[in-house]
C-alpha cells in the first residue's frame, strides 16, 4: 500500500470502568489512539425504519498494525462516528520491508 494513501486523521475510541470510592462503577469514554488511515466507502443502504428514513454506510478504515483495538472500539473520522464491525490484519511487502495494516470494518448510520 502506498502510505500517500493513509492521509485521513481518525481517532480511536473505546470505553473504560471506572471504580469510585464508594464502589460505584461509571463507563468513561477513552481515547485509544489517533492515527493516520485510509478512509474508503464500500456500500450503503437506505431503508424505513419505524416510518422514518434510516441509511447505513460501511467504511474500510486501513491503519497501521496495532494490538490495542478490537469490535469494541469505535472510530471518529471527522464528525461521523462509526463502529467496528470486523477486524482483519495482512502482511503488505513494501519493496524489503514488511509492514502489517488493519483494515477496519466500519459502520455509520442506523440499523435499518
Amino acid at each position: 500500500m502506498n502510505l500517500g494513501h493513509m492521509r485521513e486523521r481518525i481517532i480511536i475510541k473505546g470505553y473504560s470502568v471506572v471504580t469510585s470510592a464508594t464502589g460505584a462503577q461509571t463507563q468513561t469514554e477513552t481515547t485509544t489512539a489517533t492515527v493516520w488511515a485510509s478512509v474508503k466507502p464500500v456500500r450503503g443502504k437506505e431503508g424505513e425504519d419505524a416510518g422514518r428514513l434510516a441509511s447505513l454506510q460501511t467504511y474500510l478504515v486501513k491503519i497501521h498494525y496495532r494490538t490495542d483495538i478490537d469490535t469494541s472500539n469505535h472510530v471518529l473520522w471527522g464528525t461521523k462516528e462509526m463502529q467496528i464491525r470486523s477486524i482483519s490484519d495482512r502482511w503488505m511487502q513494501d519493496k524489503e520491508t514488511p509492514e502489517q495494516f488493519l483494515t477496519l470494518e466500519c459502520e455509520y448510520g442506523s440499523q435499518i
